[in-house]
């Protein structure tokens, strides 16, 4: 089994997807000798600071990168990512589940771009219907991603973590 080169969350808030990542990858030997990269990214500035804080609590989470910056414009080339790993907001804590609803198709849709071809991305979120209903038809029907598996928790109906690949990347 081939560990993810580069691994993004972006929209990694504290970095706690990517913490967990690094412990998963080192736990089953899959990142000593060559350690994955992980970047994170996030609008606030505040909660990149927490996720370096938690980096260095943790320890040996490099290499790691955060960069300030929008989800809908990653500043990342097209195609450089093996895996992307997102929780976005579900509208609780952060802005509204209206805004949510409004941006995740385009949050999608640049997450593909940054993903390689065959690379995958494993979204958690409480908004499976829109993802399934509204997010995905569009990127299926481009030949850009693919839903691979739909996995619900037990007893949390609302809660699904989606597991796309993407198939092509665009001309």
């Amino acid at each position: 089994l081939e560990p993810p080169r580069t691994i993004l969350d972006p929209m990694c808030g504290v970095g706690t997807y990517l913490i967990a990542l690094r412990w998963v990858l080192q736990q089953r030997g899959l990142d000593s000798q060559h350690p994955s990269e992980l970047i994170g990214v996030d609008l606030d500035a505040g909660s990149l600071a927490h996720m370096w804080e938690n980096v260095e609590t943790f320890g040996n989470c490099q290499p790691c990168t955060a960069i300030l910056g929008s989800s809908s414009r990653l500043p990342l080339k097209s195609d450089s990512v093996d895996l992307i790993v997102a929780d976005p907001p579900w509208g609780q804590r952060h802005s509204s589940h209206q805004y949510v609803k409004h941006n995740f198709r385009k949050w999608v849709a640049e997450w593909a771009r940054v993903l390689r071809p065959g690379g995958r991305a494993v979204i958690v979120t409480i908004c499976k219907k829109v993802f399934e209903d509204q997010v995905m038809p569009p990127l299926q029907q481009q030949g850009l991603l693919e839903l691979e598996e739909n996995v619900r928790q037990q007893g949390l109906d609302c809660l699904s973590a989606l597991c796309c690949e993407k198939t092509i990347s665009p001309s």
